[in-house]
């Protein structure tokens, strides 16, 4: 199984610039958000979390920068995993606690 590293690359060649005083979303932070969601399998996924079709996510993948609602909702869709996989964390650390 591929290490979360290996899925998302090295965080600290993601760089996102921004518009303005905001940060914008690019092809580079959409392919490695999708990756960090949902594997090497990510666009179909990632279409549906956003309610998109497989077309705009490869159009969004070849623009230079996508609308910023599309990263207000990658926002949201990573917060909520982000908070599914920390109650996922909180009960697995518990049963491991009482195996020992």
């Amino acid at each position: 199984m591929p290490t979360v590293g290996a899925l998302i690359g090295d965080s600290a060649s993601c760089v996102v610039p921004s518009v303005g005083h905001r940060a914008a979303m690019t092809p580079d932070l959409l392919i490695r958000t999708g990756k960090a969601l949902y594997a090497d399998q990510w666009r179909a996924p990632l279409a549906d979390a956003l309610d998109v079709g497989d077309r705009s996510i490869r159009r969004l993948v070849s623009d230079r920068t996508g609308p910023e609602s599309v990263l207000g909702n990658l926002l949201e869709i990573v917060e909520a995993k982000r908070e599914a996989l920390g109650d996922v964390h909180e009960l697995l650390t518990e049963a491991q606690v009482k195996r020992a």
